[in-house]
């Protein structure tokens, strides 16, 4: 992780520079015209929220405890955690009231953080992968409490950022707004402190006894430090990354020896084009064909394709486990400017509009997907 890495309208003495962020973001711009709630909110809308938010993290003694490179991560993540409430923002009856919500606005807030902080700041992986985790579970210390798989979820947010510094964004969130119930979350956040402490993982990550057991726990719960069996029969290497990112060189130099089914070779052999919907559902189905039959010859085996979705990948990851088999995520990036330039220099180019699609729809993937997650990114 680059810890040199700073957000450029931030600076330790001066603070936060708002006229810079204003005049180069037009996300942040948008705040200014997205009401909220005028009983939860009562503030105003998203951008003096936002402002609040930011001002009020500032005044943190555990802000001000944190070195240079965590100072400039959580300011930038206060700055997004409401980003997409630009375009979840509805209004929906509660308890015969009409209320302004904006529902799942951290989930699709985690994606546009990411395509912001990858196409525009050039930010480094670990970093922006941390920013977009606060961005996605900015809100769990306010509600998940309760939940049956709410000790999954500390585990599981532990593995992208420390839990500690999600209370610290999730104290100024309160701390920036006016509403009449703010003794109660602050409440919930001392539960949320409390409840990752004695799991021993509030500035850590989660410890399990094996990836097979971190893996168990994220998905079916049970005790952290519970060992399962291995009773898997073959390893299936699943390629995850956008188009041009390289993952054909990483097969050829680290996994060649092992056979491949590859959506794009069969795609060429069917002489499909990518955009035939219907060719490209006959292209699945002979994928599938093909790795049943490695699947019931207990081989292990490359499956290459882009993979860039959670529930794409679920599907397939799904049917290799059916048989037994046990995923190894290979996501492989690099960054914008070489993603281009690499894929103008392959053999079989996409079209760039395509692959600026590609980057929208996203979803890095993370350890509760598969047992096996390996991040092979290039700086």
């Amino acid at each position: 992780m680059n810890l040199d890495w700073t957000f450029p309208y931030y600076n330790e003495d001066t603070g936060v520079d708002w006229d810079g962020i204003e005049n180069n973001f037009d996300w942040f711009r948008d705040m200014a015209d997205v009401p909220q709630d005028k009983i939860w909110h009562a503030e105003g809308n998203v951008q003096i929220h936002t402002k609040m938010v930011v001002e009020a993290l500032l005044s943190l003694p555990e802000f001000e405890a944190l070195g240079t490179y965590f100072k400039h991560v959580m300011v930038t993540a206060c700055l997004m955690h409401d980003i997409e409430k630009r375009s979840t923002t509805t209004t929906e009856e509660r308890n015969g009231r009409m209320c302004v919500v904006a529902p799942r606005h951290a989930q699709r807030g985690e994606k546009t953080a990411r395509i912001v902080l990858y196409k525009d700041l050039n930010v480094p992986f670990g970093t922006r992968e941390q920013i977009c985790a606060l961005v996605r579970y900015h809100g769990t210390p306010l509600w998940a409490m309760g939940k049956d798989s709410y000790h999954q979820t500390l585990a599981a947010i532990s593995l992208r950022v420390a839990p500690a510094m999600m209370a610290m964004i999730a104290k100024a969130d309160v701390m920036g707004r006016h509403c009449p119930d703010k003794e109660n979350l602050f409440l919930d956040i001392e539960i949320f402190e409390e409840s990752c402490k004695g799991m021993g993982c509030y500035y850590q990550e989660a410890q399990f006894k094996s990836e097979l057991g971190r893996y168990y726990y994220l998905n079916k719960g049970g005790y952290i430090d519970y060992e399962p069996f291995d009773e898997t029969k073959f390893t299936v290497y699943m390629m995850s990354g956008i188009a041009g990112s390289g993952k054909d060189r990483f097969i050829n130099e680290n996994l060649g020896d092992l056979p491949m089914v590859s959506l794009d070779e069969i795609r060429r052999e069917m002489k499909i084009k990518p955009t035939d919907k219907k060719g490209n559902g006959r292209v699945v189905q002979e994928g599938k064909e093909r790795c049943k039959v490695l699947m019931r010859q207990k081989k292990d085996f490359v499956y290459n394709g882009t993979n860039i979705t959670r529930d794409n990948r679920g599907k397939w990851i799904s049917l290799f486990e059916d048989y037994g088999g046990k995923v190894v995520i290979e996501y492989i990036e690099v960054p914008y400017k070489t993603l281009f330039s690499q894929n103008h220099n392959r053999d079989f180019k996409v079209p760039e509009n395509i692959i600026e699609k590609m980057i929208n729809k996203l979803e890095v993937p993370f350890h509760e997907e598969a047992c096996t997650i390996n991040y092979n990114v290039t700086i």
